[in-house]
């Protein structure tokens, strides 16, 4: 099975990417650390081209940017467009997949025609059951439930965490996973320090791409991966001289 092939340097790419925010905010004075942090990371990427990581930094770095030039304001927008574009998932897919640019890409790769075919089946569950959805780990039995099969150049589940909740727990799960962002971009707002708030939300927004495009929201390894982002940034918070944090 071909997706198996690549799956451990994407589980090391997407932890190595939650991780890099806060390696940047905690060597942030130091230029020999930030030059062979950033020269490190041109290797990782280059190394193992993983779509998902590659975007996700992208939107980490303008999202990290947002917050440094717009402070409190600029989180609020963030909080809020995450929030509804969690909550609104399935109709922002559904008109997003008619676009040509996502005819066009799941031409050009196997593995994006699958997770395309994989998301319009997962959508027409949700609108068969919108209020309760199908069950907890619904997702591993996708081909059972629709009586259909799949290539299997990916594993066979919604590739999108949102939809993916939505699907197994209904309308109740969504608004927990929704309040549960929530209390994350809330704790953001709260922070005094510029550098630590940016660092918090290029992670996130990195975590939400991840989210968006790619793992099993139950997978023990990337639940795993979450939990020591979230150590290593208590821990990053810890060590911070306070004579330079920058008040947002």
């Amino acid at each position: 099975e071909i997706y198996n092939y690549g799956q451990p340097m994407d589980h090391a790419t997407a932890l190595y990417s939650l991780l890099l925010p806060f390696c940047f905010y905690h060597f942030r004075f130091q230029k020999k650390y930030l030059f062979a942090l950033s020269f490190l990371s041109i290797l990782v990427y280059l190394s193992h081209p993983m779509f998902a990581a590659i975007l996700a930094i992208c939107l980490a770095m303008l999202s990290a940017t947002i917050t440094i030039v717009m402070r409190r304001k600029g989180i609020l927008i963030l909080a809020a467009t995450s929030i509804l574009m969690i909550f609104f998932m399935p109709q922002l897919m559904t008109y997003f997949l008619k676009l040509d640019y996502f005819q066009t890409l799941s031409s050009i790769a196997a593995s994006w025609e699958e997770r395309v075919d994989i998301w319009m089946k997962v959508i027409e569950l949700i609108n068969e059951r919108p209020i309760l959805g199908w069950g907890l780990d619904t997702s591993s039995d996708i081909e059972g439930i629709m009586n259909t099969s799949f290539d299997k150049v990916i594993q066979v589940h919604p590739h999108n965490i949102p939809l993916q909740i939505r699907l197994e727990t209904g309308l109740p799960g969504l608004l927990l996973f929704c309040g549960l962002i929530g209390v994350i971009w809330q704790y953001l707002l709260k922070q005094s320090d510029r550098a630590f708030a940016a660092a918090c939300v290029a992670s996130l927004s990195i975590y939400l791409c991840f989210a968006m495009v790619s793992f099993n929201a139950w997978h023990s390894w990337w639940l795993c991966t979450q939990y020591l982002a979230v150590l290593t940034i208590l821990c990053f918070k810890a060590l911070a001289p306070a004579d330079r944090i920058i008040d947002i």
